[in-house]
């Protein structure tokens, strides 16, 4: 039989004076937790909806120190409220999983369940799958925010100062870029034809089941079932934008969602990664552009590329990375590495370069369209259910967009591998050499670039 487990917390703080002093809580019990989870939890929803729930009273820890280290009166009130709010949070979210995991093994969990689904259900419960957590940020000031407008304005200023003061081409160059990108939007192309019903029909059968709304509140699944009437006038709207050039406001606007990356503090702002999302109609346009420029673009990639190709993955470059480094070995030779990953990239390439390297492979009716659907019209970030203060970006592709890992990899053709080898993965990039000695193969390496 296990017995509770008892600890003392003590903080540590500096009264006005400039002494420290020392505040130690009673002895806390905590009950030990159940090593052996009892069979709980069916739809993970119910969790996640009432662990959101909890978030305001969790955002109080914080404050709660703050004030603490601020204030000498009421230090220990203060403290029994912290102790008395966090055992209460633990405590709930302990219950909710219990309850979760039992009720799903009890409805659900059978021996034809997929393996897949169960661990999706697991790592919901455990927290791993938590989406749109309401983080406390700091800003510039060190000043800790917890109001969602005041979040989604920060995280809109960091995304856009990631894009300024950057190096650009001259008035000049932009100019001459212009001038032959407009003359390349008159010229035909062989891509210009009006998308088909096949086309149409081949996207929406392709399209992901069971997912949420996009920014224009239609699923996937909505579009999969509509009739004849209604995919006829769908095609007739896209061929619209096909021979005009122009598509609807609303699909040009955007919606960011902030993304905590694996591993960082949440408090950073700069420790998230922007994701765009726009609408349902607007993405099945993108794929059927991108199902016919996409064989094209392919032929002018460099065989280093490896990522977002056709029959191309990572594991192509670990095998001939370990190929290289075996015969090396048998020769006695050495082979040194050296491995980049550009931050930020993705956010950085100017328009006109994009475009630059699209016009060199496709013109026409397709271009003029590609060249719109760059050029966002407005964008937001939403930081749970607020929105920032509307803005727009002026160079990078965006992140999440269906073209833009094909318009990323053509800036990236041209990256310099001479007298060495190396793989490329989006903006991953290994480069290596071979030679008798290390300091050969370094030199190799230093001359390349």
């Amino acid at each position: 039989m296990s017995h509770p487990k008892k600890g003392k917390v003590s903080i540590k703080m500096k009264n006005k004076g400039g002494m420290e002093d020392t505040i130690s809580d009673t002895d806390v019990v905590s009950k030990p937790e159940n090593k052996r989870p009892r069979e709980e939890s069916s739809s993970s929803t119910e969790y996640r909806e009432q662990d959101n729930n909890l978030s305001s009273e969790m955002q109080v820890f914080p404050v709660i120190i703050k004030i603490i280290q601020k204030e000498d009166g009421s230090k220990i009130e203060l403290l029994i409220k912290y102790k008395s709010i966090e055992a209460k949070v633990k405590h709930t979210i302990l219950q909710l999983k219990r309850k979760t995991w039992r009720l799903y093994s009890e409805n659900k969990l059978n021996r034809f369940t997929p393996i897949k689904l169960v661990w999706n259900t697991l790592n919901a419960i455990s927290g791993k799958f938590s989406k749109n957590k309401d983080y406390i940020l700091q800003d510039e000031n060190n000043d800790l925010l917890w109001d969602s407008s005041n979040k989604a304005n920060l995280f809109a200023k960091k995304f856009l100062a990631k894009r300024e003061n950057l190096p650009d081409l001259t008035p000049a160059e932009k100019e001459i870029i212009q001038c032959k990108i407009t003359n390349l939007m008159m010229e035909v192309d062989s891509n210009d034809t009006e998308f088909t019903e096949e086309e149409l029909e081949r996207v929406i059968q392709s399209l992901p089941s069971n997912k949420s709304p996009e920014m224009d509140g239609v699923t996937y699944d909505i579009i999969k079932i509509l009739g004849p009437t209604s995919r006829e006038l769908l095609l007739r709207l896209y061929n619209t934008c096909l021979n005009t050039g122009k598509v609807p406001t609303t699909w040009s606007t955007s919606v960011i969602i902030p993304i905590l990356k694996p591993g960082k503090p949440p408090l950073n702002p700069d420790n998230y990664r922007p994701i765009s999302l726009t609408g349902s109609f607007i993405k099945i346009m993108e794929h059927m552009i991108k199902s016919r420029i996409e064989s094209v673009f392919d032929k002018t990639l460099i065989n280093e590329q490896v990522g977002f190709r056709k029959r191309r993955c990572t594991m192509d470059a670990i095998v001939t990375l370990e190929t290289d480094v075996k015969t090396a070995t048998w020769s006695k030779s050495c082979v040194e590495a050296v491995f980049f990953d550009l931050s930020s990239v993705l956010d950085s390439i100017p328009w006109d370069v994009i475009m630059t390297k699209v016009s060199d492979s496709v013109k026409g009716k397709t271009l003029r369209l590609i060249y719109v659907l760059l050029q966002t019209e407005k964008a937001y970030v939403k930081s749970c259910d607020k929105f920032s203060n509307s803005f727009r970006f002026n160079r990078g592709v965006p992140q999440g967009g269906v073209l833009s890992p094909i318009l990323f990899n053509l800036c990236m053709s041209d990256f310099p591998l001479d007298n060495v080898k190396g793989e490329i993965f989006a903006d991953d990039i290994a480069v290596r050499a071979t030679d008798s000695s290390p300091h050969g193969a370094f030199i190799k390496i230093k001359k390349s670039s």
